[in-house]
């Protein structure tokens, strides 16, 4: 159960946001995953990370599974808090992010070349192969 605005229980163990369903797993990673053709704004992306946070409580941080999927995009001000705040700082160990397309990879590669996230991340092609990495880093 959630007590924030923009996140809804979905059931089966997920929650939404308007671009989003994320979920603690049972085997402590974090997941999200986004709708196809949709823009991640600012306030969903803190939403989603006060979730996180109070999913894990005293467990926090954790890795995080993300797959794109056809996400159309991140405004620049979720960018911004993804790549450097504070509270994703204090909720995550890595991120895996999934996504099919080769260009769509490339692009992510170069951005983060020069955002510097705060925390370590990685662009996967595959599924199973983004689980394997994020499970390196459970404690």
């Amino acid at each position: 159960m959630s007590d924030l605005p923009l996140v809804q229980d979905a059931g089966d163990g997920w929650h939404q946001t308007d671009d989003s369903r994320i979920r603690l797993r049972s085997d402590g990673l974090l997941e999200c995953r986004h709708r196809a053709g949709k823009v991640l704004t600012l306030e969903s992306a803190r939403a989603q990370f006060a979730f996180f946070a109070q999913q894990l409580g005293e467990r926090a941080p954790a890795p995080l599974l993300v797959i794109l999927g056809e996400l159309k995009g991140q405004n620049s001000d979720a960018r911004a808090y993804l790549a450097g705040s504070d509270e994703v700082v204090a909720v995550l160990t890595r991120c895996a992010l999934v996504m099919s397309s080769a260009v769509s990879r490339v692009i992510a590669n170069m951005f983060l070349g020069f955002a510097r996230p705060r925390v370590e991340l990685r662009t996967f092609a595959a599924e199973e192969a983004a689980l394997t990495w994020l499970r390196e880093g459970l404690r």
